[in-house]
């Protein structure tokens, strides 16, 4: 499943392309913040391949 482009979001809320780059990039830097406090002391053994699978077949 595809999502929509920058600009297509930018004419659907009526807005600059430059608006929702900027929300984008602080929505990434509050998911920055949430995962440095959230992604500690983690015990990890293992990695789910079809989750990598899934992902990697995406790009």
């Amino acid at each position: 499943m595809e999502g929509m482009s920058i600009e297509a979001i930018a004419e659907v809320l009526e807005i600059q392309s430059a608006t929702v780059t900027r929300w984008l990039a602080l929505a990434a830097e509050q998911c920055d913040k949430v995962n440095d406090n959230l992604m500690k002391n983690l015990d990890v053994t293992k990695i789910e391949m079809d989750e990598l699978w899934g992902y990697s077949q995406k790009k």
